[in-house]
């Protein structure tokens, strides 16, 4: 399961590449401008706002049949020269680092795979941003936690428009994200030197944990604990009300393949 929160100016600017189907051969592209832009500026963020988490831009493609892509999709420069933009099982968009300090006036196409005759049915696009801590060792120090989520609200400030920048949200929420799919439940212990915290606590956002940054502060905890399979930490806004609670709601079952 994955966490992102949406970019809804750069979903709408990358959107028009895959808002309908072609139907020749030939590829169809739209500007790649903004996004181009936004992964030059990530990659010169200053080592300082990235050594404790990280803000990556994530590009999900949805099919209207929810099956995996099925077409080629890259970024060409001005000069023709074509950059290969593969997905995962999940239809999301892997090596869109190789695009930082690219030609701002390239295009981001989709066309067939070789011999394909056409692009397949209509598909949607959205950009995501992921506020994913570097370490995943187990045990956080809690002002590791705080830092990491004001860095990445800075992260996420620097991308958007100087008019906007008031409105970026704080990252007030931390996640864990269980990335073992072997692994039982993921816990988390709040702990003030190597003692348990009991007055911490810990929310669920579906079947993952999920605690404010603040009550990090307010509970005076030392660090937190992970236990329980391989995990990624993530910075995140504050739910709402109805996407938290005190116990873990079971993911729903993943319905039968035809």
């Amino acid at each position: 399961m994955r966490y992102f929160i949406n970019c809804t100016m750069m979903t709408a600017a990358l959107a028009a590449v895959l808002a309908a189907p072609a139907l020749a051969s030939t590829p169809k592209c739209t500007p790649a401008e903004d996004l181009v832009n936004a992964m030059t500026k990530m990659a010169a963020y200053p080592d300082a706002l990235t050594d404790t988490l990280k803000l990556e831009m994530v590009l999900v493609i949805t099919k209207e049949d929810g099956t995996k892509l099925n077409e080629r999709v890259f970024y060409r420069a001005p000069d023709g020269a074509q950059t290969p933009l593969p997905f995962d099982e999940d239809n999301i968009m892997t090596g869109t680092q190789a695009l930082a300090g690219a030609d701002a006036k390239g295009e981001l196409c989709r066309a067939p795979h070789e011999g394909g005759a056409s692009l397949e049915e209509r598909s949607s696009i959205e950009a995501n941003m992921m506020f994913a801590y570097n370490d995943a060792g187990g045990l956080h120090s809690a002002n590791s936690i705080i830092d990491g989520a004001k860095d990445g609200r800075e992260q996420l400030k620097a991308l958007a428009p100087a008019a906007a920048r008031l409105l970026v949200p704080k990252l007030k929420y931390v996640l864990v994200r269980s990335d073992d799919e072997t692994g039982g439940p993921l816990t988390v212990t709040a702990l003030r030197g190597d003692a348990p915290v009991d007055d911490f606590d810990v929310h669920y956002t579906g079947d993952l944990p999920a605690f404010p940054v603040a009550a990090l502060k307010k509970a005076k905890v030392d660090a937190i604990r992970i236990e329980g399979g391989a995990y990624t930490l993530m910075a995140m806004p504050k739910p709402g009300k109805d996407a938290l609670s005190d116990a873990p709601k079971p993911a729903p079952a993943a319905e039968p393949t035809p």
